[in-house]
């Protein structure tokens, strides 16, 4: 068990390590800008791609942050 990073709150803890609730993780995207959101979809599918093509084995590090600072710009 963990506990959540931004309230305290005491839950499973995820695969990658770090733990937020499903109440603040809205919380926070409430708070996101359209142009964030999108940003960021566009980051999640570029993960899933990778992840089925095996490419996230060999994407450099703070790629995928690149991309979003990079889609950020765009909107």
């Amino acid at each position: 068990m963990a506990d959540c990073i931004d309230c305290g709150k005491e839950m499973p803890e995820t695969p990658c390590g770090t733990t937020i609730c499903v109440d603040c993780a809205r919380k926070r995207v409430a708070q996101l800008t359209p142009a964030q959101l999108v940003a960021m979809a566009k980051v999640g599918l570029d993960a899933v791609i990778d992840e089925a093509t095996k490419y996230q084995q060999q994407r450099p590090k703070g790629e995928l942050k690149r991309n979003f600072e990079k889609y950020l710009q765009q909107e």
